[in-house]
């Protein structure tokens, strides 16, 4: 009998800011909540040792978060909003 396999699928992040302190990063997604009407949370991200901030919840396809990074970009705070792959397990 095969083991089920768990199902891997990919998100897509839309990440608006990077800060080495918590208190920026924390300070950003207060901002950018109110500028935005999004939840924006904020994570530590060991291997670039910075406080990420992004969009919640994730994207389930690229081109939304595509399309969603190009109108942030109109906002000069959000122009260098990027987008991050990550496998999700559901």
């Amino acid at each position: 009998l095969e083991t089920p396999v768990p199902q891997s699928f990919e998100v897509y992040i839309v990440q608006i800011g990077a800060f080495s302190t918590l208190e920026r990063a924390k300070e950003f997604a207060e901002q950018s909540r109110e500028t935005l009407t999004k939840d924006i949370k904020v994570e530590f991200n060991e291997m670039k040792n910075l406080y990420v901030v992004w969009i919640h919840p994730p994207f389930q396809d690229k081109i939304s978060a595509e399309n969603y990074r190009t109108e942030l970009g109109k906002n000069e705070e959000f122009k260098d909003a990027w987008i991050v792959t990550i496998a999700s397990k559901k």
